[in-house]
């Protein structure tokens, strides 16, 4: 996860460029390894009781885009809470 908030920062400036595009092809081929990865760590999480059922790789992207968001000077302060938020959203009722 840590450098998955990492690469977001780095590329925070390019999604934002091109947002409608880049969401649009989240479920392109060239997205699927990043889904994969993904679906295997829920798939996981979710045997062990520690991700909601419901949720999807999907989600879990759309959510981190939140991050494309956050203006530079922002990103120590706000980033952190952010990502706090995101996963304790995973986590089961």
């Amino acid at each position: 996860m840590r450098r998955l908030v990492e690469y977001a920062r780095v590329k925070r400036g390019v999604m934002a460029a091109i947002e409608a595009s880049a969401w649009r092809d989240v479920h392109s081929e060239q997205h699927h390894r990043l889904d994969e990865a993904l679906g295997t760590l829920l798939d996981q999480g979710k045997a062990a009781g520690q991700v909601r059922q419901e949720v999807d790789a999907t989600d879990v992207v759309l959510l981190l885009g939140a991050l494309t968001r956050l203006p530079e000077s922002e990103w120590d302060a706000r980033a952190p809470t952010i990502v706090t938020i995101i996963v304790d959203g995973l986590r089961p009722r």
